[in-house]
C-alpha cells in the first residue's frame, strides 16, 4: 500500500468536521486538529480546510515522519495510522516495543530492519493496551473506546 491507498482509508475513519468537547484532540476536520493545521500554516476555519491541505499535512506530518515508505508492507498503514491517532513518537515506539529494539521514538535503520519481523496483531495488541490504560487513567475517555477498538480491528483488516 502507497499513501494514495493508505489516505483513503484514514479519511473514512476521519470524517469530516467534528467538535466534541470531550474529545482531548478538540475541533478537526478530516481528523487534522487546530494546532496541527496553524503548525502547518493554514490559517482560516477549520470548516473549510481543503482536502488536498488535509491530505498534505498527512503525508507532511505523520507518513513521512515515521517512514512509512520504508516499512514492510504488513505494519505500514498501521504505524500511520496510530501515528495519525496518537503522534508520531508513541507510533515509533510501538513499532520498537513489537521489533523488540530500543524504544526511542525515532524510527532508524535499526527500527526499519526488526520490522520485518513484526505482525500488524501484534502492534495492534500494543495499541490497544495503550487505549485501555487510557480510560483506566480517565474513565471519561470511555466513551472512545468502542471506536478506538472499532479502528484498531479495521486497521488490522486491512
Amino acid at each position: 500500500m502507497n499513501f494514495e491507498d493508505c489516505i483513503k482509508i484514514v479519511l473514512k475513519h476521519e470524517g469530516g468536521y467534528v467538535d466534541d468537547p470531550n474529545d482531548r484532540g478538540g475541533e478537526t476536520n478530516y481528523g487534522i486538529t487546530v494546532a496541527v493545521a496553524r503548525n502547518y500554516g493554514y490559517k482560516d476555519d477549520m470548516k473549510d480546510l481543503p482536502l488536498q491541505t488535509a491530505k498534505d499535512i498527512y503525508k507532511a506530518n505523520y507518513w513521512n515522519k515515521v517512514k512509512a515508505n520504508d516499512l514492510p508492507e504488513e505494519v505500514r498503514y498501521i504505524v500511520f495510522d496510530t501515528a495519525i491517532n496518537m503522534g508520531v513518537t508513541r507510533a515509533s515506539k510501538f513499532l520498537q516495543e513489537a521489533a523488540g529494539v530500543e524504544q526511542d521514538g525515532i524510527i532508524g535503520s535499526q527500527t526499519i530492519a526488526a520490522s520485518q519481523m513484526v505482525t500488524k496483531e501484534k502492534y495492534a495488541l500494543i495499541r490497544m493496551y495503550f487505549y485501555c490504560q487510557i480510560v483506566r487513567r480517565d474513565k471519561s475517555q470511555a466513551k472512545f473506546i468502542g471506536g478506538w477498538s472499532n479502528r484498531v480491528m479495521d486497521v488490522v483488516n486491512v
